[in-house]
C-alpha cells in the first residue's frame, strides 16, 4: 500500500484553487509554491511547528480578513478535488476547533485545535511525527468489473430458423 500524506497535497490544491477566488488571500512568499510541497504548508512534523502552521492556514482561509473563519470561507475545502485529497478531514479539524460554538473560528481556536490534532497523531508522545504517525491515504478501491451480458433464451413461440 502506498502511503501519501494528505495534508501537503490538500494544502497545495487549497492554495492553488483559493488564490484567485479571494482577494485577501495572497500567494506564498517567493512567488509560487517554493520551499517544497505546498509552499511551506505541509503538515508540521514537530510540536513547535504547529502554531506557525495553524497561523498560515488561518491566514489562507480568512479570505475577508475579519479575524475569523466562517462556513463560507471553508467552502473551498468542499471542492471535489480538495475534498478527495483530505479536505473533509481538514474541514472537520477546523470546525471542531470552534470551542465557543459561534460558527466563527478564531486564530486562537484554530491554533488550539491544531495542537490537539498534533497530539492525537503523535502516538508515542515524543513531540515529533514519524512517517507511520502521519495521515494515510485510504486504500484505492478495486477496479470496477462489468460482468458479461446474459444471453436470453429464445422465446417458446419464436419459429426456429429455417423452418
Amino acid at each position: 500500500m502506498t502511503r501519501l500524506p494528505l495534508f501537503p497535497a490538500l494544502l497545495s490544491v487549497l492554495i492553488s484553487a483559493g488564490a484567485g477566488s479571494a482577494a485577501a488571500q495572497t500567494p506564498p512568499p517567493g512567488g509560487g509554491m517554493g520551499g517544497g510541497m505546498g509552499g511551506g504548508f505541509s503538515l508540521p512534523r514537530a510540536s513547535e511547528e504547529v502554531a506557525p502552521w495553524s497561523a498560515r492556514i488561518f491566514g489562507r482561509l480568512d479570505a475577508n480578513g475579519d479575524a475569523s473563519i466562517t462556513g463560507d470561507e471553508l467552502a473551498i475545502l468542499a471542492n471535489p478535488t480538495v475534498a478527495a485529497m483530505g479536505g473533509s478531514r481538514m474541514r472537520a479539524m477546523i470546525v471542531q476547533s470552534d470551542t465557543s460554538r459561534d460558527s466563527r473560528i478564531s486564530a486562537e481556536e484554530l491554533s488550539a485545535g491544531a495542537q490537539r490534532m498534533f497530539a492525537r497523531m503523535d502516538r508515542d508522545g515524543d513531540g515529533r511525527l514519524a512517517d507511520d504517525e502521519l495521515p494515510q491515504a485510504p486504500p484505492r478501491p478495486a477496479p470496477l468489473t462489468i460482468p458479461p451480458a446474459p444471453t436470453m433464451p429464445p422465446f417458446p413461440d419464436t419459429p426456429s430458423e429455417g423452418g
